[in-house]
C-alpha cells in the first residue's frame, strides 16, 4: 500500500515546529534535540520552497549550535553525561552534517564554519 503525503501535511508540520510551544521549546535545546529541530524545520522549509525560512534558521541558529554545543577541543558537553555518550555525540554530529547539506542547497557554506572560539 502506497501512502501519499500531501504538501498540506508538510505545511502543517512546519507550522507546528515554528509556532507550537513544544516546537519552540525544542528549538532552544542545547543537546541533539535542538540540532535535529533545526534539521527538520530547515529541511521541510526548503522542500516547500520557503528558502527565506531555511536561510533564517541556518544563519541564526547554526552559529549557536556550534559555539555552544561543540567546544574548541571537539567535545560536546551537552552529550557527555549520557550513558552512551559516543552514540549521542555521533547522532548530534550527524544532524550538523545534515544541516550543512541543507545549506549547500541555498549557497550557505556550513562545512567550513568556525566559531570565534575555535569550534
Amino acid at each position: 500500500m502506497m501512502v501519499l503525503i500531501s504538501f498540506n501535511s508538510f505545511y502543517s508540520g512546519r507550522r507546528w515546529l515554528l509556532n507550537n510551544k513544544f516546537g519552540k521549546k525544542e528549538s532552544k535545546e542545547l543537546n541533539k534535540h535542538g540540532t535535529w529541530y533545526c534539521v527538520q524545520a530547515s529541511s521541510i522549509s526548503l522542500f516547500l520552497n520557503k528558502t527565506e525560512i531555511t536561510t533564517n534558521i541556518l544563519e541564526n541558529k547554526f552559529e549557536k549550535l556550534i559555539a555552544e554545543k561543540i567546544q574548541p577541543n571537539g567535545s560536546q558537553p551537552f552529550e557527555m553525561h549520557r550513558h552512551t555518550s559516543l552514540d549521542y555525540h555521533i547522532f548530534n554530529l550527524l544532524g550538523l552534517f545534515n544541516l550543512a547539506k541543507v545549506g549547500e542547497n541555498i549557497d550557505i557554506d556550513l562545512c567550513n564554519y568556525r566559531s570565534p572560539e575555535g569550534s
